[in-house]
């Protein structure tokens, strides 16, 4: 998929969501840090105002119409509406190819001190 067809939001979380993952998998977090395991990235809603909310939501709804990721409403996190949010491996693809475009070649290494 070319990069052009997605808009600047829609790569800026696929950016986010791409560095979050690499991240926690490289560090072994548990699902305290925003990641659950198994599950991918959690997206709380709420940590914004309405219309950004309905704006990202509208944003992640296209991203798994395209088949970039796949989401899951988890309420066993209390009272607050999380998403989890974990690529396809096509989406995983194009986010680390995005990646290696915004931040370099080494932006993993960077990212996990070495860990790869």
């Amino acid at each position: 998929m070319p990069r052009d067809k997605l808009s600047e939001q829609q790569q800026n979380i696929l950016l986010h969501l791409i560095r979050k993952t690499i991240f926690a998998e490289s560090h072994g977090h548990d699902g305290r840090k925003g990641y659950a395991p198994g599950w991918g990235v959690t997206w709380q809603v709420g940590r914004c105002s309405r219309s950004e909310c309905a704006s990202i939501s509208r944003a992640l709804r296209r991203l798994e119409a395209r088949g970039l990721i796949v989401r899951q409403n988890d309420v066993s996190r209390g009272s607050r509406r999380t998403t989890c949010v974990k690529f396809t491996d096509v989406g995983r693809g194009f986010a680390e190819r995005l990646a290696d475009e915004e931040w370099g070649a080494d932006w993993r290494k960077r990212l996990t001190n070495g860990k790869e």
